[in-house]
């Protein structure tokens, strides 16, 4: 949280500029929360598709979005597929590195990266509350091939009732949740 603004250029040239703020600003602008909750208990229970979710992960661990691999981009582009086949607009674009890289501010990569990519889906309208979802689809390496002789690490595989691939933890499983929440 200590760096400031980050500012990256959409695909459509404008500028998107998002401040980082503490947790106490940011809860501190959130009205009428407890309305919001109430009606909760008004919606209708639905049922979870663990089919489409073991799918949509399955597809999405295939990808070995090692940080600053091709694969990276790749899987940017299944997510945005995926957020417009949801019926989201889907802007997908390139990070401006450069000019992340020369910001006094910036935290720097944990990776060395020769393009990024943010990929963003909304729906709603005006008028209607929004709600932020996000994740991320990189994964570190998967080291030493032998720590994984039960398991491909790029392929899903599901035992005694869990699954394992290369980021089905952290975050591709999230991701996932997250489109199964859409």
């Amino acid at each position: 949280w200590a760096w400031g603004r980050v500012e990256a250029s959409s695909r459509r040239g404008a500028t998107r500029r998002r401040e980082r703020r503490s947790w106490r600003q940011r809860n501190a602008s959130v009205a009428g929360t407890g309305a919001a909750l109430a009606r909760l208990s008004d919606v209708e229970p639905f049922e979870i598709d663990v089919d489409l979710i073991r799918r949509d992960l399955a597809q999405l661990v295939i990808y070995p979005s090692v940080g600053g691999s091709e694969s990276e981009a790749s899987v940017q582009r299944w997510c945005a597929a995926t957020l417009q086949g949801l019926g989201l607009d889907v802007d997908l674009w390139p990070i401006d590195l450069a000019a992340l890289r020369a910001d006094p501010d910036s935290p720097g990569e944990e990776v060395e990266r020769d393009e990024a990519w943010g990929c963003v889906g909304t729906g709603g309208g005006p008028g209607v509350p929004g709600l932020v979802l996000n994740g991320h689809v990189d994964v570190v390496p998967p080291g030493d091939p032998d720590w994984w002789t039960a398991h491909d690490p790029w392929f899903l595989q599901e035992a005694d009732g869990r699954w394992y691939g290369r980021g089905t933890c952290d975050m591709k499983g999230g991701v996932v949740a997250i489109l199964a929440a859409v």
